[in-house]
């Protein structure tokens, strides 16, 4: 399993990413999970995160499986390598431990770091449907 935070000037970039994603990975592309500017900022800020630049337009996480296959061990950096090369990505990293992994999906993740100091609160994800995507 691999697991990448990126940051993209916007969300027309960060969806090219997925389309580019969805080719390359298929079915071994688990999540792919975006996050506003001030969403991330807040969260990073919090728990002390400098994994990737604060000054994208919108982040992602992007998680890969290759179920007990080396083979495929480097395809997510191979494949955020030719999303920089084409001008895609701002910045990104792909965890290098389960530590930094779980960091990753804690940025994703800790919403309650930045709103339950203000009392309780209506907390959502905001999924769309594929075909949806860019529309």
């Amino acid at each position: 399993m691999q697991t990448a935070l990126i940051g993209c000037a916007g969300t027309e970039d960060l969806f090219q990413v997925l389309a580019s994603a969805r080719k390359a990975f298929g079915g071994s592309l688990l999540s792919f999970e975006a996050m506003w500017p001030e969403f991330f900022i807040q969260i990073a800020t919090h728990l002390g995160s400098s994994l990737v630049s604060p000054d994208c337009g919108i982040y992602g996480v992007i998680e890969t499986g290759h179920w007990g296959d080396t083979e495929h061990e480097d395809a997510l950096t191979t494949f955020l390598a030719g999303c920089f090369e084409d001008g895609l990505l701002q910045d990104g990293t792909v965890a290098q431990s389960e530590t930094q992994r779980r960091t990753i999906w804690q940025l994703r993740e800790d919403a309650d770091v930045i709103e339950s100091p203000n009392g309780p609160c209506l907390s959502y994800d905001v999924g769309l449907r594929l075909h949806d995507i860019p529309g």
